[in-house]
């Protein structure tokens, strides 16, 4: 890749891309950890998204609709953590919260997600920005997008940090409000997520 990377030419198309607010912000993260160049990184995220939107094309021209799967929260550390930390429950830059389940039959102690959970206040102050720009870009790289976990919009089981699902409860989710504004957005479709 990085030979490629060393002979690509900037073109049209490239540049469009890169304007993406989201790609710039990966390419700098994932730069920031691994020490690299942050234009190799933004290289790569074009080349991938090309090839990917040929094959979804070249599927749809055959009528197979590409699925896909969008967890309901990213783990801790990612870019969506790191750029947009007021729409996780935090205080003074630390995660307060994790998700997870409650105890049940199969694990006395519940389970433990890895994922942050979201501070639902913040999210409704700027309308669920950032929850509807998760699903529209998800519903271009996908025809359909399966929900992974739908319970959560609605309220979500959530686990103090260093606690078990003992220590655990559930809390209120973005749930009417955020679908509401979801669906004002005329590029989403209901039809076109999965549950």
């Amino acid at each position: 890749y990085k030979e490629a990377f060393g002979k690509f030419v900037i073109n049209k198309e490239y540049v469009e891309f890169i304007k993406n607010k989201e790609i710039n912000e990966y390419a700098q993260y994932i730069s920031n950890i691994k020490g690299e160049n942050k234009e190799y990184y933004m290289f790569l995220q074009f080349i991938l998204y090309k090839q990917w939107m040929e094959l979804k094309k070249y599927a749809n021209s055959k009528n197979i609709p590409i699925i896909g799967d969008m967890p309901v929260y990213p783990v801790f550390e990612s870019v969506e953590t790191q750029y947009n930390p007021e729409c996780f429950e935090m205080e003074n830059g630390k995660f307060t919260f994790e998700s997870g389940t409650p105890p049940d039959y199969f694990n006395e102690n519940g389970q433990k997600w890895n994922s942050p959970v979201y501070n639902v206040e913040n999210l409704k102050k700027d309308n669920y920005q950032y929850l509807i720009k998760r699903f529209r870009y998800h519903l271009k790289l996908f025809d359909k997008v399966r929900i992974d976990y739908f319970r959560g919009y609605d309220s979500f089981f959530r686990i103090p940090i260093g606690k078990t699902g003992k220590e655990g409860s559930y809390t209120d989710g973005v749930s009417y409000g955020f679908f509401n504004e979801l669906f004002k957005d005329k590029t989403i479709m209901v039809e076109n997520l999965i549950i």
